[in-house]
């Protein structure tokens, strides 16, 4: 967040007589500490208990500039002391070798204890000559603003560049028919080829991010799952004052059958404690077509360097391919407030609204959810994040009856369909734990429960997911990532069964030179959907190369 400070003669004679006063007060009060460092020999009043508890503090509070002298005193933010150059915050806590970008994951990925470097990662605080600043430090990263825009919570200046990638593909366990007694499966070679643009960048008070992937598969003898996936997400956000600030995001997607076969929660880095469980259906079927958009606008009062506050609203659809799927409409609102209590833990609340209209009025269903909000750093490479609270579920649809059999031998039906309402409570809950190992290594788990719209057979649902990742980078050219969970999906009120998964991956990759990676994943797939039984566990084998001219300018 910049700063804009107006001097004024009076305030700048004010300041300086301020200075002249403390000056001449300091020669006829010498303190202690002072007259030590001024002989070396001399030894030094040991610190009181107070003083020893705050220097401890201090080692983690970014706001805290370090005296270069010898002196255990922290020198306060306003004190005119040339700062030491900041870390960056992909740099190894352990070892102090720099990578080029931080481990997917990390705790330097996400957000970081540490400022940004002057000119570098994250909008700079500056004053009206247009001078650097110290960098305003809200914290440890909270997941309720995850909620909120779909975009970083420490945004970094990113480099425009784009990258593409071919492999070749194995695939098992692909659904090629059904019956009424089980499903029929099969296996089938194919190729991939993905092109991916991003980057983002920063004015004096705007900035904008985009990102966009195209991905098209072709598997061979399986022409049903051949197709093609898009995204597109772009962000901008805008600082009124020093205080007001204005973000709007949107995404859109168009996705294939194929999509399902690489869930996105496999992908190193990808939390399911940031993903929006309520806005967008998250667990896809086997074999679907989806189009989806979200559109989000929030407004953020940032009262101090500790308190914040924050108001979101934004519209989101769903369209599901087939004749017997259920598209959905819906909008959402929410309103949180952030403090950081110390420099290891922040603290707040939230509110939110959400309201699903499927289609032909299937099933009309709203919420309202209230709760709180909670981060601790252990240290500068240890974070917990918590997100808790209770959903109030008010929903009317369609739903199957069993009629009387006296009125059944009469009409030659079993079962009617009827308006049901039903209101029910369910735990809204997010949790991440983020630990840096150390020597270029990473470890995280994400938790995640509460609503979701569903994927076009199971409508207004619980949605549960556990999901956590193992990153490494070895002798500087490899990386390895492991990862894997399970996400479990059941109707609220419709009697459509549920929907479950299990999965793992494994992904190794190389550096090459003249920007080439070489990269080859395992992943392993496992299903279970009601009312279609006889599903195989899914297989695949992907290996490629990828390359990209490196981060330019678009301007």
């Amino acid at each position: 967040m910049r700063v804009f400070r107006r001097r004024t003669p009076l305030l700048a004679f004010v300041a300086y007589a301020g200075l002249y006063v403390g000056a001449a007060a300091a020669q006829y009060t010498p303190d202690p500490l002072q007259q030590n460092a001024a002989d070396p020999n001399a030894p030094k009043r040991p610190l009181t208990p107070e003083e020893q508890r705050q220097k401890e503090i201090d080692k983690y509070d970014p706001l805290k500039k370090r005296d270069t002298s010898n002196s255990d005193r922290p020198v306060d933010a306003g004190a005119s002391v040339a700062p030491a150059p900041a870390p960056r915050q992909n740099t190894d806590l352990d070892t102090g070798q720099r990578s080029a970008q931080p481990l997917p994951g990390s705790v330097a990925d996400t957000s970081s204890l540490l400022p940004a470097r002057p000119g570098g990662d994250g909008p700079q605080v500056v004053d009206d000559s247009g001078t650097l600043n110290a960098q305003t430090y809200t914290g440890p990263a909270v997941l309720s603003r995850s909620y909120t825009i779909a975009r970083p919570t420490t945004p970094k200046e990113l480099k425009w560049s784009w990258t593409v990638s071919s492999s070749e593909v194995y695939q098992s366990g692909l659904v090629t028919g059904t019956s009424s007694t089980a499903a029929t499966t099969g296996a089938a070679f194919g190729t991939a080829t993905t092109f991916g643009f991003s980057g983002r960048h920063f004015w004096k008070k705007d900035q904008v991010g985009l990102t966009y992937g195209l991905n098209y598969s072709n598997y061979f003898g399986s022409n049903a799952y051949s197709g093609s996936n898009q995204h597109l997400s772009v962000d901008y956000g805008h600082e009124f004052s020093r205080h007001l600030s204005f973000n709007l995001v949107e995404n859109g997607s168009i996705l294939s059958s194929n999509y399902s076969l690489e869930n996105p929660l496999t992908i190193p880095g990808v939390s399911a404690a940031n993903l929006s469980l309520s806005a967008s259906p998250s667990a896809q079927l086997l074999d679907q077509r989806t189009r989806q958009f979200q559109s989000t606008a929030s407004v953020t009062w940032q009262e101090s360097s500790r308190l914040s506050f924050s108001m979101s609203g934004g519209f989101f659809a769903v369209d599901f391919g087939g004749p017997q799927m259920t598209s959905n409409v819906g909008y959402s609102a929410q309103a949180d407030v952030n403090y950081r209590y110390t420099s290891r833990m922040t603290v707040g609340a939230y509110y939110s609204f959400t309201d699903y209209t499927y289609t032909k009025h299937e099933d009309v269903s709203d919420s309202n959810t209230i709760g709180l909000i909670g981060s601790y750093a252990f240290d500068r490479r240890t974070q917990l994040r918590l997100r808790g609270g209770i959903s109030r579920i008010e929903s009317l649809a369609y739903t199957q009856v069993a009629i009387n059999p006296l009125f059944a031998a009469l009409t030659g039906e079993a079962v009617g369909i009827i308006d049901y309402y039903h209101r029910s409570s369910i735990s809204d809950i997010s949790a991440q734990f983020v630990r840096d190992l150390g020597r270029a290594k990473t470890f995280n788990i994400s938790y995640a429960h509460g609503l979701a719209p569903g994927n076009g057979q199971i409508l207004t649902s619980t949605q549960q997911v556990i999901s956590g990742s193992f990153s490494a980078s070895l002798f500087h050219r490899y990386s390895v990532s492991l990862s894997g969970g399970r996400s479990t999906l059941s109707a609220q009120v419709q009697n459509t069964g549920s929907y479950s998964t299990n999965y793992l991956g494994l992904n190794l990759s190389r550096t090459l030179p003249r920007n080439v990676t070489a990269s080859l994943g395992i992943n392993y797939t496992q299903y279970s959907v009601t009312n279609m039984p006889g599903l195989q566990s899914q297989f695949r084998i992907t290996s490629g190369i990828s390359w990209g001219p490196g981060p330019g300018k678009l301007w």
